[in-house]
């Protein structure tokens, strides 16, 4: 049980540290400011030292103009716009039977064609051997945890070439999205099956989406990313090549030229620079994750939504084309308006995707009768049965 007055204390204290450091902030972000500035008057010179870089962050890659706010244009007459979200009940050796389910929201938006929306949820149950357990190292692992987001992931990406394929088939121009990066950050540290098995999947299905000529879209809304202040990091590095393990500054980084910028964010950097609609240049990833993406490796950019800036992704074949750039940043800034600060495509697809908690309940209680109706004992563990009486 909480201790309320002891919380209120702390939330105190937190907001007083907050309200000092605000000046700080404000005089460093003043700082960053001028440094974008100055930045794109040497840009072909600060890509070069990027690339020679080696620094312990990521660091963005500018394909465009540094300080250049890009308007979006009107919406295409007719543009079909396809989503998809996923959930799941994990495994849990404390119930019934050892399974899990998977649960994919699917949605696609018709616009000008007078066609209606799709909206549907499609569960998969996931019970046989090779559902629940992965071949890691020569042994097999229960599919829980990271590996479970893997599969789930997958599922959202076929669904979404299987919408993308219906809606190319009327010669409409579409764009997919989906919540969330496209950088699959989960793969790192695992074990090389493990990383093959999901990239050659994962990719295939882009390389379908090439085909298609259809782009798949990483919206992040709220997001905390710092790769462009990174950049600036770089810019204001001494040395001709940044190289943070043999920094001069490496024992007091407080006093690093980069330091300035500590604590800042690409969101608050370009929320200064940009009016609601419009986007900034594109950049390149430089995640180490992303190079076995080849052509599709991660491009990004920053659009003000209204109320936030968020990070739109996109594969490179996708940002090298600016027909499509265009479309992605327009179907973007028209999704966002008709739903109020977020893609309405997509919270459409997480509507259909959420597993609630009585979900879990009626889950669980089919999954008893049916074993029952089968003469299959079934029953839960001492654990489970306290929470679900509410004892823990």
């Amino acid at each position: 049980m909480l201790n309320w007055s002891k919380v209120a204390r702390q939330i105190d204290e937190l907001a007083a540290s907050q309200v000092s450091g605000l000046a700080d902030w404000k005089r460093r972000l003043g700082q960053a400011l001028v440094d974008l500035e100055s930045a794109e008057v040497n840009l072909a010179r600060l890509v070069d030292k990027v690339r020679q870089s080696q620094t312990s962050w990521l660091v963005a890659e500018p394909v465009e103009s540094l300080v250049r706010a890009y308007l979006p244009l009107p919406r295409p007459p007719q543009v079909t716009v396809a989503a998809t979200d996923g959930s799941q009940i994990a495994p849990d050796h404390h119930e019934v039977v050892l399974c899990y389910l998977l649960n994919i929201g699917r949605v696609m938006l018709h616009y000008g064609t007078g066609e209606p929306p799709v909206l549907e949820s499609v569960p998969y149950l996931g019970y046989l051997e090779d559902d629940l357990y992965q071949e890691t190292n020569g042994r097999k692992v229960l599919v829980q945890g990271d590996l479970l987001a893997i599969r789930r992931t997958l599922f959202e990406w076929e669904h979404l070439v299987e919408l993308s394929r219906r809606a190319k088939e009327r010669d409409l121009p579409t764009v997919a999205l989906i919540d969330g990066t496209l950088i699959q950050w989960v793969l790192e540290g695992k074990a090389e099956g493990v990383q093959q098995y999901f990239l050659q999947r994962y990719l295939a299905l882009f390389e379908q989406m090439h085909t298609l000529e259809v782009p798949p879209v990483g919206y992040l809304s709220g997001t905390r990313s710092t790769d462009v202040v990174n950049l600036l990091r770089v810019y204001r590095c001494p040395q001709a090549v940044a190289d943070c393990d043999h920094c001069a500054f490496r024992r007091s980084l407080e006093l690093a030229p980069c330091g300035e910028l500590e604590g800042l964010t690409d969101a608050a950097l370009f929320k200064h620079r940009m009016l609601p609609g419009q986007r900034t240049g594109l950049f390149f990833s430089q995640s180490k994750v992303l190079q076995q993406y080849g052509r599709h490796r991660v491009a990004f950019f920053y659009v003000h939504v209204g109320h936030e800036i968020a990070r739109v992704e996109l594969p490179a074949w996708a940002a090298l084309n600016p027909d499509l750039v265009e479309l992605v940043h327009t179907v973007i800034v028209d999704q966002t308006q008709k739903g109020q600060g977020y893609p309405v495509a997509l919270a459409e697809a997480h509507e259909q995707a959420v597993i609630k908690g009585a979900d879990r309940e009626t889950f669980y209680h089919l999954l008893t009768e049916a074993l029952v109706r089968r003469g299959v004992t079934a029953a839960v563990s001492r654990k489970s049965w306290r929470k679900r009486s509410g004892l823990i």
